[in-house]
């Protein structure tokens, strides 16, 4: 018996899909270029579960193996610092437009983020996570919400 696909599922890879008439296979990767995944609070380990989410998406968008590899990462440190400093849940959206990457961590904390704090040892084993994501990124920036329930770091990888 085959399992019927759901909303949620993603699609399956160009390579794997028959070749047809029209061009599904170039529709349908234009198409799909957004991914958002919620987090429930404090639970870091789901960490890895957004990382493949995100490893399959990068893989559907044509990401290039290192530029991949530097957006996960910074997923990792970026939705991490979310979890462990804020109380709430954390939301991880990843879009695609114009080869460029877009990753969105929303958590509920106002709080601005700070890049190392001052006085951090070099080899310190904590307080580096937005200074990696800052340095990995071709733009980084941290929005408010108006109400003050919450905040967005945005992350952008041009490729």
């Amino acid at each position: 018996m085959t399992a019927t696909p759901t909303a949620t599922d993603f699609p399956p890879t160009p390579a794997a899909m028959p070749h047809r008439r029209g061009g599904v296979r170039r529709a349908l990767r234009r198409a799909w270029r957004e991914c958002l995944v919620p987090i429930d609070a404090g639970d870091t380990a789901a960490i890895a579960a957004v990382r493949g989410v995100a490893r399959s998406a990068l893989a559907w968008w044509g990401v290039p193996g290192e530029r991949s590899s530097d957006v996960l990462l910074a997923l990792s440190e970026l939705a991490t610092n979310a979890l462990v400093h804020t109380t709430g849940p954390v939301r991880v959206r990843l879009t695609c437009r114009s080869r460029t990457i877009r990753m969105d961590i929303a958590d509920a904390s106002p709080g601005v983020p700070q890049p190392m704090a001052p006085g951090l040892a070099a080899d310190a084993p904590h307080g580096w996570g937005l200074t990696i994501a800052e340095t990995l990124a071709d733009r980084l920036t941290v929005t408010t919400v108006d109400t003050g329930a919450g905040k967005i770091v945005t992350a952008e990888f041009d490729f």
